[in-house]
């Protein structure tokens, strides 16, 4: 299994695996493209978008390169091994946010017995389904919110699972005034999740990832020691990276644009035809 992490964090607890290293590159790769906000035209032009509501940049290949060699030099990417244990299914419906904004549309009801799911219904209770903003804003007060808020982060998972939400909702031009309240909830409903499905024997989740690999097992550990310690690292290789020519960007770029691409993403040129893996150099721990 793979993760991509920021300044070499290790921790597990409901951090999410893939189990192709690819995955795991991509989603370094979405930090850069999503969180950083860079962007490309089918022209092979290249662009900054400040989360600041300041107007959008151009900027050259060159910046655009060095932009993208910085944020991958702050990645590392670790491989575990398969894991062991109780594992429940889930279904891939929650994007990008926490897995209990899904609510009971994560559960395939098959693989539970009546038991379980009188008890997850009871979690979500009173939503159905996928649980968007509007949602929590008719079932919680302010109040409400403000509560469950200094509950969850009276534990020191409460604590950063709020703040890596609240990080990506800045990073992502939000005002947080406005997504704190489902954020809260979501991330709420997630822990429950969690209490829940250790306290029923699980060690992790699983799911088959439809969001950024179709087809490729992911898994999430339910604690810190779910998947032991590391057995090999990964770290971008700049040097490599750093000898392709800017130019080669526009080119792929522009290839892409004449076979039709409505659209050019990211991680469809950046590596210009390479491999990903081929730019990550394996290391022991």
């Amino acid at each position: 299994m793979f993760r991509a992490a920021k300044f070499g964090s290790v921790t597990q607890t409901l951090q999410h695996y893939a189990d192709e290293l690819d995955v795991a590159i991509t989603r370094a790769l979405a930090i850069f493209a999503g969180i950083e906000q860079y962007r490309v035209n089918r022209g092979g032009t290249f662009f900054y978008v400040p989360n600041n509501g300041s107007s959008t940049t151009t900027i050259t290949p060159e910046q655009f390169k060095d932009a993208f060699l910085e944020s991958m030099g702050a990645m590392t990417i670790y491989e575990y091994e398969k894991p062991k244990g109780r594992t429940l299914k889930l279904n891939d419906v929650w994007l990008d946010d926490p897995i209990g904004s899904a609510g009971i549309d994560i559960f395939d009801v098959n693989v539970l017995t009546e038991k379980q799911r009188t008890e997850v219904m009871a979690i979500f209770s009173p939503f159905i389904g996928v649980i968007y903003p509007q949602h929590v804003a008719k079932v919680y007060s302010k109040s409400d919110i403000s509560k469950i808020y200094k509950q969850i982060t009276k534990t020191k998972l409460g604590r950063d699972e709020m703040a890596s939400r609240k990080y990506r909702s800045l990073s992502l031009g939000e005002s947080w005034s406005l997504s704190k309240p489902q954020e809260t909830i979501w991330t709420y409903l997630t822990l429950e999740l969690r209490k829940w499905a250790l306290s029923d024997g699980y060690d992790y989740f699983c799911y088959v990832n439809t969001h950024e690999k179709d087809g490729s097992m992911c898994y999430v550990a339910l604690s810190d020691n779910t998947f032991g310690k590391p057995i090999a690292r990964y770290r971008f290789d700049h040097e490599r990276y750093h000898e392709l020519p800017a130019s080669a960007l526009i080119t792929r770029t522009k290839e892409l644009a004449l076979k039709g691409e409505s659209s050019v993403q990211i991680d469809d040129f950046i590596w210009c035809g390479t491999p990903p893996s081929d730019y990550w150099i394996k290391e022991p721990c």
